[in-house]
């Protein structure tokens, strides 16, 4: 097995595309706050999907997914033609809710520090 195998490389070289061109050619204002989080490719490189978060305003997050899916055909042929694959994966777009597990981690783990030192006080 490969240390560097292809669908990692390509799913950086997507990502890198996504983040840095494509998504600020986009005129949907839907996708104006939205950042393309990571990108994952299976290995047969038939499917990318393609993680972002957006703005906390609310409804931001269901906006951006119909964004994307309506800007999906246009990102796939700027995708083949900038990174001159032979067949570009099928886009698949989630929202990436890491960012806000990782929020809560933090609000959980002060709180705890609030209590802890309410308690020795």
């Amino acid at each position: 097995m490969r240390a560097y195998p292809r669908a990692r490389r390509v799913a950086a070289l997507i990502q890198e595309e996504l983040s840095t061109t494509l998504i600020k050619k986009i005129k949907d204002p839907r996708l104006t706050e939205t950042t393309v989080t990571g990108v994952k490719v299976t290995d047969d490189l038939k499917t990318a999907r393609i993680y972002y978060c957006t703005s906390s305003r609310p409804g931001a997050r269901e906006d951006a997914a119909l964004g994307f899916k309506k800007a999906s055909g246009f990102l796939r042929r700027e995708l083949g033609a900038a990174l001159e694959l032979r067949v570009v994966p099928a886009l698949e777009f989630f929202y990436d809710e890491s960012l806000e597990y990782g929020q809560r981690m933090d609000a959980l783990i002060a709180s705890l520090k609030t209590e802890k030192t309410e308690e020795e006080a």
